[in-house]
């Protein structure tokens, strides 16, 4: 009976032991430091007498009661991000953070990451929280919406639907209860279809 070598039994035992503390680790959840930064301001009013402003007023105001995402649809400069940042201000968490991401100005981690984080694929356990996850009772406001990618409409059609999400590289459901508002430049019916998986 031949006995193994010291070498590789030792070599062995540090692998296992390696394996299992990485089993063990604490995934640990990088916050992104600059939210307060990205917080836009939501006291805003809207004022006008045209009967089409006054009766989009009327529906937002029914619309921002009731937790539900919204798509607001219009050509450029027509005001789209007020109308976006009053349904936040009159809903039910308008002391809330109010986030707008620009899909016109993408960062350098990408708008998947942006919106709902990314964990590491190194697997070090270390990971960065998306606005989905950092807004908390608040509202995302995504601009530009038209231009979002299929793949990362349906995982937003997925939060939307069922309250939850997993971060780009990730495997856990992170649940959350930020308000999603969708602001797009496109006729209606086009957007839909962009936006419906």
């Amino acid at each position: 009976e031949r006995k193994p070598d010291d070498s590789q039994a030792l070599a062995g035992q540090v692998r296992k032991k390696l394996q299992t503390a990485q089993q063990l680790a604490p995934v640990v959840q990088v916050r992104r430091d600059d939210l307060d930064d990205m917080v836009t301001s939501t006291d805003v009013e809207i004022i006008g007498e045209d009967r089409r402003v006054l009766r989009a007023k009327e529906r937002l105001e029914a619309f921002s009661k009731d937790g539900q995402p919204v798509l607001i649809v219009g050509p450029q400069g027509s005001g789209k991000r007020t109308f976006a940042r009053y349904f936040h201000h009159v809903g039910p968490h308008g002391e809330a953070p109010y986030v707008e991401l620009s899909l016109a100005e993408p960062g350098t981690e990408g708008p998947g990451a942006a919106i709902f984080g990314a964990e590491s694929r190194a697997g070090s356990g270390t990971g960065q929280a998306g606005l989905l996850e950092l807004v908390g009772d608040g509202t995302l406001a995504i601009t530009h919406a038209e231009v979002l990618d299929p793949h990362y409409q349906a995982l937003l059609a997925q939060y939307l639907k069922v309250g939850w999400f997993h971060r780009l590289y990730g495997q856990e459901a992170v649940r959350c209860r930020t308000r999603v508002v969708l602001v797009a430049t496109r006729d209606e019916a086009g957007t839909l279809e962009q936006l419906v998986p």
